[in-house]
């Protein structure tokens, strides 16, 4: 008997361990960031945590063991709300690893109990489909009172107490006027604030007002980013950083006075601030960032520092009121885009020393009408002043590096005068500039570019000067009013190798041409076929009458003869 409740007992004990281990396999898998690869979604554990912020994980299992997609997962990150708060807001995950990701949620309360989940959307932006992991929980720390200052909403940390110097490490939700203290005082020492920190005032939606005092030098990254009701910003004049994408979003913001001591307006700093009307910036900026200004579709006016160096990639990308903008002489650089589609712009002096206008730099600025060119622009990008509004258009004698279609669709362009010993004519240069009448290719052109004429339509003569080797594909394609083409001249002759394909397609009105290479030139479906009989003057050099009228397509010229006395 006794054999047998021992027994009994044995196997009742051997039941628990199994128990046990399988609950504390759960609880790994659950309880403590474990991933499951059975489910497609886990939530993880608390990486790291603070009174402010936490950072936690969560996983997501929608690959094989070969690492092919069994799931589409259009988004993945954690969803939390302080615990009796029915506000629950959704953080995006990024960089996925493994199958693991973190974020950080910030803008926690001290000392405050929190459920958390991981979340995927197996469906679409437009019609969602969530699924998620379990809730786990988390309580903040406690504030340390020793290292601490709340005011109005407004939490200061000592920064550093050599220094004597504090930092803004939140701005509480309810905050509606945040008026940054100058001076705190912790245990009865004083210490300057002089940093706003990153993220603290991110998202904040009731947030109107800011107000930087006098002791202020750092404000942080993305430190009121997308703040949608901020309207009045008060700077601190002696504030010389101000961190990326710091003000980005700020939809409500009117007029903005950059002090006097910032050196960088770092990028996307006030990006999309639509209703940004004025702006005034201090003269010790000497550089304008990626993006700073872009999509700001109110702005009007902007007061450029007198000390001004670079204006950054689309730094005032879209902003399509902005009527006009004064360039400071200190100006070299004008980055890529960075006045696309500013189509109220109508006129712009480019100052002395301006050296480089990046790609697209003025692109479908459509009311441009007038540019003034420096003399010491040494490049032009790429479709720099593409469809603009512009009559007229200079490149410089010192501009040596010039980009493809850099005024094409220019519909009101009459004149060019290119004073640089350009080597080539770019390609779409004048493309679709309609109204251009008269051109003068500069002698040291040696090769036209593909569509460099395209539809200009009031081209009826074209010079092609003795140095050139290659006239490109559809170089003048569509110049339906061209009469005379005059390829190299009598006093220098003629280098020309190749006539690309289709170069004068669609120029039904050609009635001259005149080529001096004692060579004939090669042809590639280069002329519309009804021109060979069309045509009633077409003149070569006499010593090569006869190579002409043996040579690929040029035999078909019914009108081929040759020059008097050449």
């Amino acid at each position: 008997m006794k054999k047998k409740i021992y027994l009994n007992a044995f196997i009742l004990a051997m039941l628990g361990c199994v128990l046990f281990v399988s609950c504390s396999k759960d609880d790994k898998k659950e309880g403590n960031g474990k991933n499951d690869p059975s489910k497609l979604v886990v939530t993880g554990g608390v990486v790291e945590k603070t009174d402010t912020w936490a950072t936690v994980e969560g996983y997501v299992n929608n690959t094989d063991a070969d690492g092919n997609v069994t799931v589409s997962v259009a988004e993945y990150g954690i969803e939390y709300n302080e615990e009796g708060n029915e506000t629950v807001k959704k953080v995006a995950g990024k960089g996925l690893a493994d199958s693991q990701f973190s974020v950080k949620l910030s803008g926690l309360n001290a000392k405050t109990s929190y459920q958390y989940r991981a979340y995927v959307n197996i469906g679409t932006k437009s019609a969602p489909d969530y699924q998620y992991g379990k809730y786990k929980k988390f309580t903040t720390e406690n504030i340390d009172e020793s290292t601490t200052f709340v005011e109005d909403g407004i939490t200061y940390e000592i920064k550093s107490e050599s220094s004597k110097t504090a930092k803004v490490t939140k701005i509480a939700e309810s905050v509606t006027d945040a008026d940054i203290l100058n001076t705190i005082t912790i245990k009865g020492q004083e210490y300057k604030v002089v940093e706003i920190i990153d993220e603290v005032g991110k998202a904040h939606t009731n947030l109107k007002n800011v107000s930087m005092p006098s002791n202020l030098t750092t404000v942080g990254k993305q430190a009121f980013y997308r703040c949608e009701n901020l309207t009045n910003l008060v700077i601190g004049e002696n504030v010389t950083t101000i961190g990326e994408e710091a003000f980005s979003g700020c939809k409500s913001l009117i007029s903005l006075n950059v002090p006097n001591k910032v050196k960088t307006l770092n990028k996307y700093v006030f990006d999309s601030c639509s209703k940004l009307k004025t702006v005034t910036i201090g003269n010790g900026v000497t550089s304008i960032g990626e993006r700073a200004f872009s999509w700001c579709s109110e702005l009007v006016s902007v007061k450029l520092p007198s000390n001004l160096i670079t204006i950054g990639e689309s730094a005032f990308y879209r902003c399509e009121k902005l009527g006009s903008i004064s360039f400071p002489s200190s100006l070299v650089e004008i980055g890529k885009e960075a006045f696309w589609y500013c189509n109220s712009l109508n006129n712009v002096t480019l100052p002395t020393y301006l050296s480089s206008i990046g790609e697209a730099a003025f692109y479908q600025c459509s009311a441009l009408n007038k540019l003034t060119v420096n003399d010491n622009l040494t490049k032009i990008g790429t479709a720099a002043f593409s469809s603009c509004n512009l009559s007229s258009f200079t490149v410089p004698s010192s501009c040596t590096d010039l980009g493809s279609s850099v005024i094409s669709n220019n519909h009101n362009l009459t004149s060019c005068t290119i004073k640089s010993n350009l080597s080539e004519i770019p390609a779409g240069m004048f493309g679709g500039c309609n109204a251009l009448k008269e051109i003068t290719i500069p002698e040291s052109v040696k090769k036209i570019g593909s569509y460099a004429f395209e539809y200009c339509y009031g081209l009826t003569k074209i010079l092609i000067p003795s140095k050139v080797t290659d006239i490109d594909t559809w170089a003048f394609n569509g110049c339906k009013n061209l009469i005379t083409v005059q390829i190299g001249n009598r006093a220098n002759g003629c280098n020309l190798k190749t006539i690309g394909y289709r170069a004068f397609e669609s120029c039904p009105a050609i009635n001259a041409l005149e080529c001096y290479a004692t060579t004939p030139p090669e042809l590639n479906s280069s002329f519309d076929d009804t021109i060979y009989n069309k045509c009633e003057w077409v003149k070569v050099p006499s010593a090569s009458l006869k190579a002409y009228q043996n040579a690929y397509q040029w035999k078909y010229f019914k009108h081929l003869s040759a020059m008097a006395s050449y």
